[in-house]
């Protein structure tokens, strides 16, 4: 893509988007990986379309079984929003947000970290004035529940944050 886009301008923009294609609909879980991570060192613009797109297809990857490529898409979900967190509008955080914390209770128990850092990596990009109350009290159960998830988890943790690492 580097040596040949000075000729083919459109060259980049094309195999990102084949490369997300690919990893989200590639039957093969070696190509639908390997086409994720293309897609991951191709990126280099975010919308609130593409990660609405990540979000069903990590909803997709779970029925299947694909704990992989659930681990990969919500790296990418946690990474995305940063390159325009501008151009991420209230309803897509709040996608990502009831995301991360519908997969603290559903996921498997080792996408538990993932999910926990989509979540403080989401709340945390909601700048200095915090979270809009709308996506708060859409997490009020989660965090009624918080105490019950720790204490399932093996975690010591007293609340939500702690002990979970940065995002």
């Amino acid at each position: 893509v580097t040596r040949f886009g000075a000729v083919v301008p459109t060259l980049a923009a094309d195999w990102r988007a084949l490369a997300l294609s690919w990893g989200i609909h590639a039957i093969d879980p070696d190509v639908s990986l390997t086409s994720l991570r293309t897609f991951e060192l191709l990126n280099t613009q975010v919308e609130p379309a593409l990660l609405r797109a990540l979000a069903l297809a990590l909803w997709g990857a779970l029925r299947d079984g694909g704990t992989a490529k659930a681990q990969l898409l919500l790296r990418l979900m946690r990474q995305l929003p940063r390159l325009a967190p501008e151009r991420v509008d209230a309803s897509t955080w709040l996608l990502l947000a009831q995301t991360a914390a519908a997969l603290l209770r559903a996921a498997p128990a080792h996408l538990f970290e993932a999910s926990a850092r989509l979540l403080l990596s989401t709340l945390a990009a909601q700048g200095p004035d915090g979270p809009p109350e709308e996506m708060l009290s859409s997490l009020a159960l989660l965090w009624r529940e918080t105490a019950q998830i720790h204490h399932a988890c093996g975690s010591r943790a007293a609340g939500p944050g702690a002990g979970w690492g940065g995002g």
